[in-house]
């Protein structure tokens, strides 16, 4: 027996190879366009300040087509950033807070305040119970969409309704101030 057993390709092996070679960098293109759409959106929504990114590594690395953007950039030693786009799997917005940063229990704390009148709005808001990354989040299937008569409207539509969920809560302002409050006492 040989130990390059471990090694041996079968037939699902050539047959995804086949079939991302055929219709991945299609399917990658279209998702990317579909995120890129959230730009436009992010920037007439006023949340966050600074350039806005589109990270687009679907099929490497996070495995990811993200849009995002820093909530604050002067003044906070804390820089939560507003995450919006698609994993392999999922459409997702969320925000997130370099783990062990020095105010990420602040960051938790004001989620876990809001959560309860995020869930009034939609019931899929979740705060992370590990101290990862993401702070607060939504998820939903990327598959809802083949259901959908307008795929771009639908998405865009998730994503609109998730930022109003997060102003009405009054997330970015309650966030803002914890955070100054919390600077001007250890200055």
């Amino acid at each position: 027996v040989s130990e390059m057993t471990d090694f041996e390709i079968n037939f699902d092996d050539v047959s995804l190879m086949r079939a991302f070679g055929v219709v991945g960098r299609d399917s990658e293109d279209k998702i990317n366009r579909l995120v890129e759409s959230l730009i436009q959106m992010l920037e007439k929504s006023g949340v966050g300040e600074g350039d806005i990114y589109h990270q687009k590594s679907l099929y490497k690395g996070m495995k990811r087509s993200v849009v995002y953007r820093n909530l604050f950039v002067k003044g906070h030693t804390t820089n939560p950033t507003l995450m919006a786009g698609c994993t392999l799997t999922h459409m997702a917005i969320w925000l997130e807070t370099v783990p062990g940063n020095e105010n990420k229990a602040i960051v938790v704390s004001v989620m876990q305040s809001l959560l309860p009148a995020l869930k009034e709005r939609n019931p899929g808001w979740r705060v992370s119970e590990e101290q990862g990354w993401i702070d607060l989040e939504l998820v939903n299937p990327l598959a809802i969409l083949l259901a959908a008569n307008d795929q771009v409207a639908e998405f865009e539509n998730y994503f609109r309704s998730a930022l109003e969920d997060l102003r009405e809560v009054r997330v970015f302002e309650t966030l803002r101030d914890r955070l100054s409050l919390e600077l001007s006492e250890q200055a």
